[in-house]
């Protein structure tokens, strides 16, 4: 366990990069990054129980589009059994695993509390403190870009904390979208350029385009004309339409 804890922390390698918290990250150089949400992207089981993190390093933010939801969060390590643990931390450090995911390496109960919510509109600029525990939220429609741009890197790896009771879903697959897919998405989001039909789908699709008739299965992201990329982690159950829209049932 320590030889991996040593290891130095290994970034994606790739220009763009599907998030399990349901964000692209497209590299910029120097220290900075563009963060795109969008409701249709896929994004770990648990992400519900899991969006509060930290990071090894302190940014500011400018939100390009839409507005993003912050809050913050006290953190307490328990010790002889005086409060109930709600979470648990997992270290982000070392190699990266097959999946392109950082390891979850099991670290401290905690107790965990908000202290505050900040909403930021486009235009606006936010900070944030390396090791500040915090989430974010896409809010409007879930279309959200922002630009991110480090401003200082510690030596200690981020943590994500987990309710206590739910397993990490530590293997989300980053790579289960083709690029062309991820690159749509960013000019529906900066550009409302339409995402012809582009579907996250894990399961099965009705052919006719509506509830009823014939299903058929999806192990990926289908398109309108067919084609699919990428494989599926869990049954999700999405209705293809004949614009090639999608919706849950």
């Amino acid at each position: 366990m320590r030889d991996i804890v040593d290891q130095k922390f290994e970034e994606t390698a790739e220009t763009i990069s599907l998030h399990g918290l349901g964000f692209l990250q497209i590299k910029l150089g120097g220290n900075q990054c563009l963060h795109v949400w969008h409701p249709d992207l896929p994004r770990r089981h648990c992400s519900e129980h899991s969006g509060i993190h930290n990071h090894r390093f302190s940014f500011s933010s400018t939100v390009l589009r839409g507005m993003q939801i912050n809050d913050t969060f006290a953190v307490y390590e328990l010790e002889h059994g005086t409060m109930e643990a709600t979470h648990v931390a997992y270290l982000h450090e070392g190699e990266r695993l097959p999946t392109g995911n950082c390891p979850w390496i099991p670290r401290e109960r905690l107790w965990v509390g908000g202290v505050s919510r900040e909403l930021v509109d486009a235009g606006e600029t936010y900070h944030m403190l390396h090791r500040v525990f915090h989430s974010t939220t896409p809010g409007g429609d879930g279309r959200v870009a922002t630009l991110m741009t480090k401003t200082y890197e510690g030596p200690e790896g981020a943590r994500s904390l987990c309710e206590v009771g739910v397993e990490p879903h530590v293997g989300f697959a980053r790579e289960q979208m083709a690029d062309d897919d991820m690159w749509a998405i960013v000019r529906n989001v900066l550009g409302d350029e339409p995402v012809v039909g582009l579907l996250r789908c894990d399961g099965t699709m009705s052919e006719d385009g509506g509830s009823g008739g014939e299903r058929i299965p999806c192990d990926g992201v289908r398109r309108s004309d067919g084609s699919v990329s990428g494989g599926c982690a869990e049954p999700c159950s999405f209705v293809m339409g004949k614009a090639g829209h999608g919706k849950r049932i």
